[in-house]
């Protein structure tokens, strides 16, 4: 599999219960192998996790999948999704700069985690 691509993402309408939203994150796709720095990475109830990323056109999708199976606490966490693994490693600092710092996926966000 080659590099992952972001994709424009549209904030999804409605209420999404959201287990870990962690930001900033390094993100490592141990699949491609690809390591994303100043990430947003969601983990929802539903089990789809989600990691966007700051692109030159604002917050964009690069990637989503259904989990299978997940480890660890809302700061650093490993997930296996059918594509694979990826962690996530909540990074030093506030992501000041990065338009993903006041971004929300979803028009409702729902803390259960």
């Amino acid at each position: 599999m080659d590099q992952l691509q972001p994709q424009p993402y549209t904030t999804q309408p409605g209420r999404v219960a959201v287990v870990a939203d962690i930001f900033p994150a390094t993100v490592n796709f141990q699949f491609i192998p690809q390591t994303v720095t100043k990430a947003r990475f969601v983990l929802t109830q539903a089990g789809t996790v989600y990691v966007f990323t700051d692109s030159s056109y604002g917050p964009a999708l690069l990637y989503s999948g259904v989990v299978t199976a997940s480890e660890g606490v809302k700061k650093d966490m490993t997930i296996t999704t059918p594509d694979g693994v990826l962690t996530s490693v909540k990074a030093g600092g506030c992501g000041c700069g990065s338009r993903l710092r006041g971004f929300r996926p979803f028009e409702q966000s729902i803390n259960v985690g």
